[in-house]
Parts: C-alpha cells; sequence; structure tokens
C-alpha cells in the first residue's frame, strides 16, 4: 500500500488547492481552526494569547475587533479613519457620546468625509441634539454626491423642523 504523503495529487486534490496558495482545504479548515482558538483565546486572555501566537492573527480579527485590541493594547489613533473607525465601534456599544467626540475627531482632521458627518447627524439624533443634527444634516446634504441622498436628507431635515 503506497503512502499517502507520497503520492501525486489527484484531480479532486487538484481542486481542493486555493487560488495557487499551495494550502489545500484541509490545511484551510486546520488554519480556521487556529485562528478559532486565537480568537478564543483572546476573549478569555489577550496577553496569553499574543503570547501564544504573537501580532500574526491581529489581521484575522473582524475590523471592529481590530480596533477594540488596538485601543487596549496602546496603539494610537492619529488618521481621519482611525477615528471614524473607533466612532463606529462606540455606535456598535451604544456609546453615542464617545461616538460623537470620535467623529468630531475625524472631522477635524477631514472636514469633507461625508460618512463622519453622517454618522455624527445620527448620533447627535440619538443624543437628542436636535439642532446640532439638523446642522450635521445639512452639511451632509452639501458632502453627499447622490441625489437620492440628498433628497432624503432633505425630507429628513423637514421632519427635524416639524
Amino acid at each position: 500500500m503506497a503512502d499517502k504523503d507520497n503520492q501525486a495529487p489527484n484531480a479532486a486534490d487538484e481542486t481542493a488547492l486555493l487560488h495557487g496558495s499551495g494550502r489545500s482545504m484541509d490545511d484551510m479548515d486546520l488554519y480556521q481552526r487556529e485562528i478559532e482558538r486565537f480568537h478564543l483565546c483572546l476573549d478569555d486572555n489577550m496577553e496569553e494569547a499574543f503570547q501564544r501566537y504573537g501580532f500574526s492573527l491581529f489581521h484575522s480579527l473582524p475590523p471592529l475587533k481590530q480596533i477594540e485590541i488596538a485601543k487596549k493594547i496602546g496603539i494610537a489613533s492619529a488618521t481621519p479613519l482611525d477615528y471614524y473607525n473607533l466612532g463606529c465601534l462606540d455606535v456598535s456599544r451604544e456609546d453615542y457620546k464617545a461616538a460623537v467626540s470620535h467623529f468630531k475627531k475625524a472631522l477635524a482632521l477631514d472636514p469633507g468625509c461625508a460618512d463622519a458627518t453622517y454618522n455624527l447627524a445620527l448620533c447627535q439624533e440619538k443624543l437628542n441634539h436636535k439642532s446640532e443634527a439638523a446642522e450635521l444634516w445639512t452639511r451632509y446634504r452639501e458632502l453627499a454626491e447622490d441625489e437620492e441622498d440628498k433628497t432624503a436628507v432633505q425630507a429628513h431635515l423637514a421632519e427635524l423642523s416639524a
């Protein structure tokens, strides 16, 4: 009986290779299992996870989890996108006051960021700051490129002022 490791790959093996990476589906399963172990370990004990796995699997985390971990380990935020993402993390936790702070920092660095303006307007509404929200919706309408968005914002502004 021939040793499986020494056999040439058959057609099924070849179709299991992943886009020229040299990894088979079985390898991918192992890789996915290891990523899952990293995620579980990270949730249980972040220090142990980084001792065991290093920083190599950090980018396997979902974006919001990356931001959360970066904040915990002291990786400084410096770009508009960093602050925007921190604001989104705050929104996912329904911490609208913190989100307002982060979206304002993003806009201080990039006043033309339509997404930050939009999300800041939503947060101001959630905090019942209607006049601030209305100003931001007006600014978003100026920044928006899509005519449907502009029309929807105009209708929303009419609702806010009613």
